[in-house]
């Protein structure tokens, strides 16, 4: 008796009823309709602000190991189909659709453009980063310095100075992080300083052979460092 009430009580333990939703596609007005009428079914809708995953192409119900009433899916289906959302697909939890969490539902609205638009964005700025992680030489008259922009969005901008001590250069290291946005490349230092580029490319013709350039040109700095008033630029031999 005491095992079987054990039982009942791990089985209930387990029950899904909580819904973690990813919303790209409806307003706001539309989620707070539908989270109503999920709520009406017994379930607790839950927003959450991740990104849906770029590979969820559809309005999908991922389902977790422990649900065990497939009325409750097939419920949420019809809710979904009520607010306009055809197509819904039905998944079984995985790392790659629902690493939130697995012991609940988690809904996942967005549509078929939504996602395409955002796979190409994606595959925009990777394409954008891997062009512009190089390391940039200084073109100013106050200083010599190179700015070094990582794949993973590290900066590091290395100014040389001249230490009469030592007869010699010396390095000084300032490290942050870049991104871009259009047009626009900006570096956000450690230490509170940041700087903001133009993005431009060329190309020329020379007697050696044609060369690729990627400039970046200061359009605005946080304060009035020697290195704030440089442009950087790339070049490349094109073969």
């Amino acid at each position: 008796m005491i095992r079987s009430m054990l039982l009942l009580l791990l089985l209930a333990g387990c029950a899904a009823n909580k819904v973690h939703v990813f919303n790209n596609s409806l307003t706001e007005s539309e989620l707070r309709a539908l989270t109503g009428d999920i709520a009406g079914l017994g379930l607790s809708p839950q927003l959450r602000d991740l990104e849906v995953p770029v590979g969820i192409t559809h309005p999908t119900i991922v389902m977790p190991r422990v649900v065990r009433d497939q009325a409750t899916i097939h419920a949420l289906e019809d809710v979904l189909q009520r607010h306009g959302l055809t197509d819904v697909h039905v998944e079984s939890h995985s790392v790659h659709n629902h690493s939130y969490t697995d012991d609940n539902i988690g809904l996942y609205l967005t549509s078929r453009e939504i996602a395409t638009r955002r796979q190409a964005e994606v595959r925009s700025v990777d394409l954008n980063i891997e062009k512009l992680a190089r390391v940039y030489m200084s073109e100013c008259e106050s200083i010599d310095a190179e700015l070094s922009l990582s794949a993973n969005g590290l900066a590091m901008l290395e100014i040389y100075e001249w230490d009469d001590a030592a007869g010699s250069d010396t390095s000084v290291f300032l490290a942050g992080n870049w991104q871009t946005e259009g047009t626009q490349l900006s570096v956000a230092f450690d230490h509170g300083d940041s700087l903001t580029f133009t993005i431009a490319e060329s190309q020329t013709r020379t007697t050696q052979g044609d060369t690729r350039g990627i400039d970046l040109l200061r359009t605005s700095a946080a304060s009035g460092q020697a290195y704030s008033r440089c442009n950087f630029r790339y070049i490349e031999q094109v073969l």
